[in-house]
Order: C-alpha cells, then sequence, then structure tokens
C-alpha cells in the first residue's frame, strides 16, 4: 500500500537548501518528492515523499546518505513520520500539481476515538469533495502508521494562488449554516489537540 513520508525541516540557510535540494532530487531522479516552505517562517520545510512499499522506501534511504548533501547546507529535522492517505478529492493529482499553496492542519485524535474521526472525515470529503475540486481546492487526510504519537492525523488542503488560501483562512464560521457547525463540532470533540496549522508555499511538486 502506498504511503507517505512526511519530514519537516528548519534550515538557516533557506535558499541553499532549496537550490540543494532540489539539485539533489534532480541528481538522483526523484519524481516522488513535494518540497513546501511557510509562510511565516521562511525557514522552516515540509518534504512529502511518496513511496510504494518499505522497501523503496530503504533503497532510496540508502541513496541519500551516499550522497553529496554538502549542497543543502545545515538543516534539522524537527520531525518525521510515515503516514497513509485516507481521503481526498484528487486520487488522479491533477490539482495539486496546478496548486501553489498548501494549508497543513496537524492534530491529535483522543485515544479510542480514530475510526470515529476516520467516518466524519469521509463524510466530509463525500459532502465537500467535489465542489472544492470544482474551485481548484484539493483536499487530503492522511494518518499516521509510524512515528509520535500514532494517533496524529494530518489534513492539507490546496489551492492554485495565494488569494484562495487567504479566503480560506480568513472566512467568518459564525456565517456558516448551522449544520457546517454542527459538523465541526462533532468533529472537534474527537480531537485531544490541534498542533499546529500552517499556510506554506509549494515549491517543488511530485510528478
Amino acid at each position: 500500500m502506498p504511503f507517505i513520508q512526511v519530514r519537516i525541516h528548519k534550515s538557516d540557510e533557506p535558499e541553499k537548501y532549496i537550490s540543494g535540494i532540489n539539485k539533489t532530487l534532480d541528481i538522483l531522479g526523484r519524481t516522488n518528492a513535494a518540497i513546501s516552505r511557510s509562510i511565516l517562517n521562511p525557514k522552516i520545510f515540509i518534504a512529502f515523499t511518496r513511496y510504494e512499499s518499505f522497501e523503496e522506501q530503504q533503497k532510496q534511504y540508502n541513496e541519500n546518505i551516499k550522497a553529496d548533501m554538502s549542497v543543502i547546507g545545515s538543516f534539522q529535522q524537527i520531525r518525521t513520520g510515515f503516514f497513509v492517505r485516507e481521503n481526498t478529492n484528487d486520487k488522479d493529482g491533477k490539482i495539486l500539481k496546478n496548486s501553489n499553496y498548501a494549508v497543513i492542519n496537524s492534530m491529535t485524535v483522543k485515544m479510542g476515538h480514530i475510526d470515529k474521526v476516520r467516518a466524519l472525515g469521509s463524510l466530509h470529503f463525500e459532502k465537500y469533495g467535489k465542489d472544492n475540486a470544482s474551485k481548484g481546492i484539493g483536499m487530503w487526510q492522511h494518518r499516521q502508521i509510524i512515528g509520535e504519537p500514532m494517533n496524529r492525523l494530518i489534513y492539507v488542503t490546496s489551492y492554485p494562488d495565494l488569494k484562495s488560501a487567504e479566503d480560506f483562512l480568513t472566512q467568518d464560521f459564525s456565517k456558516r449554516d448551522q449544520q457546517i457547525a454542527n459538523e465541526l463540532s462533532i468533529f472537534s470533540d474527537n480531537i485531544d489537540s490541534f498542533n499546529a496549522r500552517g499556510l506554506f508555499e509549494i515549491i517543488r511538486h511530485q510528478s
């Protein structure tokens, strides 16, 4: 089953990091990696790498440690984990390829509530996925399978431009209909903590 590795990096030389990691990925012939850069803190990056198996992941890991990483400069890996995709409105990846920005949410689910949250997520995608796709907005829900904590979800929405992302982030939820408010309330009741939300510029796409 395909999965992704999510890595959060911090670099004090962000421009060197960008040019270096792009050069390294090109030399290695990698088409399965996407890189995004935080708008709030431009020294923070999130790398998403898609693998078809752990065998492929280990093969690429061994290639990475043999590569010349000096071109990337020094950076700190803040967090990493393996995730499986549970929901999306962009199965063929066309929306993501035309996206330039993403809002990434990280949350920890209450112990024993993961199945309920997964079911609520599926209903949410069924209800709003098609409409968002028509606006060029992609949606993904991923569940962590290896890493800390195990009961973590990441929810990603992607946008073609910064204005679309801004409209999403600044919307007035008090003006949303009552049904949506009730759905958000039920979802929130099953969440232990909302860890972080970030706005990122996508600087490298998966092919």
